[in-house]
């Protein structure tokens, strides 16, 4: 635990709050300034290209970031020296070698074009490869603009109130009466997912009503148990304009109940700690690629990406992992676009592990976003309430340092609700499709269901 986090941690509540402010100040003077507003203007427009405009534009984009690489990348130098970027055409993409997370983790400093100015992130995905990316706060503007076009058509403006429901460690565990935070900065109330119990929930409840948000924003499984428990109680709920999940699979049980408690639709969002690309669930409830993030190619199922968006790690044919069905669209969709449509996204789901006290917990990446010098890490449950986290270190790992970081990183989100083993590997099985899965759940119950 940082300094500020020990601050933190003993301050009362209206001081956390000033804390939480100040935080969100900070990035938005980051993300919220004259390049995320110009971007945005651009987004909203290009949303209702024709055809012909997207395939020019992704083709001249994948050109310029080629080229950027060759000038700027050492890693790329080597690997696209044989590329001529001025008569690339898409097709000629297949012979570009796939860049994979090992890759991009072994060679993170060749990679990098720029050390000034930059936002390290560190995270262990969906797949179990822990690395970090790099973004200037350029990129992370531009980014912050894909997230408000989409709030945008679904009718959010900037000044709406807004109630979140994450992963912040926001609250502290031994928490028993006050389960959330005021965001002064972002009308923002966020709810700590780390404290929905069947004993709590009625207290979040009546504070959500009492704050009555214009829309919601969280991982699908937080706001699932909120659902969940009103419906099963004969409790209302306010209605939102609009519910925004992110970060995890939006699962089809998860959807059901949340749109039927809440009466609102669902708005999926899909990106990555490498913003190797992004898609986005309209008014009509399809999943578009966002085609001025990147070029995103189906291999076999298998997502490559091509990252226009961040450059300071720039990624050609990056294999992030994740799967789906693809769709070229003939027409325009209902809501006006003619961005290209998946028709699945299937590379996250059963993310999720079960409590002593039955929650389903998702989103775990985060638990090892320090850099603890793991090569790959991944977590079993073969009991309710019992974790294995396997572990393939790297030559300067730490046993010690690295279990005492970990289980203190569960014990500050959701106490002691697991017990926790640690086992070093090797080397980590992937499944037979070749996929490495972050979470291996062998619980019948819950999710799974």
């Amino acid at each position: 635990m940082s300094p500020f986090d020990k601050i933190y941690a003993k301050s009362p509540i209206f001081i956390q709050e000033i804390g939480v402010s100040i935080f969100a100040f900070k990035r938005e003077l980051k993300r919220s300034g004259i390049t995320y507003k110009k971007y945005l203007k651009f987004l909203m427009k290009s949303y209702y290209w024709d055809e012909s405009v997207i395939e020019e534009y992704q083709l001249n984009q994948t050109k310029e970031i080629i080229e950027w690489c060759q000038k700027h990348s050492l890693y790329y130098k080597k690997v696209l020296s044989e590329v001529n970027a001025s008569s690339l055409v898409l097709s000629d993409m297949k012979n570009i070698p796939i860049l994979k997370k090992e890759d991009l983790r072994n060679h993170f400093n060749e990679i990098l074009t720029s050390q000034k100015n930059i936002n390290l992130f560190f995270t262990s995905g969906t797949s179990g490869a822990v690395l970090k990316t790099a973004l200037s706060n350029n990129e992370w503007a531009k980014e912050y603009a894909f997230i408000w076009r989409q709030r945008k058509l679904a009718g959010i403006n900037r000044s709406d109130k807004l109630a979140t429901f994450g992963g912040r460690n926001i609250v502290a565990v031994g928490e028993r009466k006050i389960f959330w935070r005021r965001n002064y900065i972002n009308n923002q109330l966020l709810f700590s997912a780390y404290h929905m119990n069947e004993e709590n929930l009625s207290s979040y409840i009546k504070k959500y009503n009492e704050w009555k948000p214009d829309y919601v924003q969280g991982f699908p499984s937080s706001i699932h148990i909120l659902a969940k428990y009103a419906f099963d109680n004969s409790l209302s709920l306010h209605k939102p304009k609009a519910i925004f999940t992110s970060s995890e699979t939006l699962l089809l049980h998860q959807k059901q109940v949340i749109e039927s408690v809440f009466k609102v639709e669902i708005y999926d969002y899909y990106g990555s700690t490498e913003r190797a690309g992004i898609i986005t669930q309209c008014t009509e409830g399809n999943y578009h690629v966002n085609i001025e993030s990147g070029l995103l190619e189906v291999v076999d199922g298998r997502f490559y990406w091509t990252s226009f968006l961040n450059k300071t790690t720039p990624m050609i044919r990056y294999d992030i992992g994740d799967t789906g069905d693809y769709k070229i669209l003939n027409k325009r969709c209902e809501c006006g676009t003619c961005f290209p449509i998946i028709n699945q996204l299937s590379g996250r789901v059963g993310d999720y592990i079960i409590t002593k006290d039955g929650r389903e917990l998702g989103r775990l990446s985060h638990m090892f976003k320090d850099n603890m010098n793991i090569k790959e890490v991944q977590i079993v449950q073969d009991i309710i309430g019992e974790i294995t986290i396997r572990i393939v270190p790297d030559k300067y790992f730490d046993l010690k340092h690295a279990e005492s970081k970990i289980i203190n990183a569960f014990r500050a989100r959701i106490g002691n609700t697991l017990d926790i083993k640690i086992e070093i590997c090797q080397h980590i099985s992937k499944t037979k499709n070749g996929k490495f899965k972050f979470v291996i759940s062998n619980i019948e119950t819950g999710v799974k269901k």
